[in-house]
């Protein structure tokens, strides 16, 4: 748990300062890092603090402890190249190409619940994106 910065906060839209759950978890693929995920949540939501407990489905977590179904999220996408902090935990050279989302997810009533940055490595990772219904 920690205090919600400005940037988080306004996502949320709760105050700066507020407490937030924070949740950095590293995916690995073939004993590999993937994918970085520095989650923050809001602290209404009455999340567990066993680490244990988020190596499946975030979303799982969330509806299993507070009967809370994310569905809608807005999500963002840009090539950006890593920094050492990120290059580090990635295991990839500083300056290695990388894709970070940002993305802000929403419970049915449209109250924002977790923002999520993610840094994917450039040269393990592929996005894709499904359109459906563009009449």
């Amino acid at each position: 748990i920690t205090k919600a910065p400005k940037k988080i906060a306004l996502a949320l839209n709760i105050s700066e300062g507020d407490d937030v759950y924070r949740i950095r978890r590293i995916r690995c693929a073939n004993d590999e890092p993937i994918v970085i995920f520095d989650t923050y949540i809001i602290r209404s939501l009455d999340l567990p603090l066993d680490n244990d407990k988020y190596y499946g489905s975030l979303y799982e977590v969330i509806d299993k402890t507070n009967g809370v179904k994310i569905t809608k999220a807005i999500e963002s996408i840009e090539a950006i190249v890593a920094t050492q902090d990120i290059a580090d935990m990635l295991e990839v050279e500083e300056g290695s190409p990388i894709l970070k989302t940002i993305r802000t997810s929403f419970d049915s009533a449209r109250n924002p619940i977790e923002y999520t940055v993610c840094f994917y490595r450039g040269d393990k990772y592929r996005y894709f994106v499904f359109l459906d219904s563009l009449d």
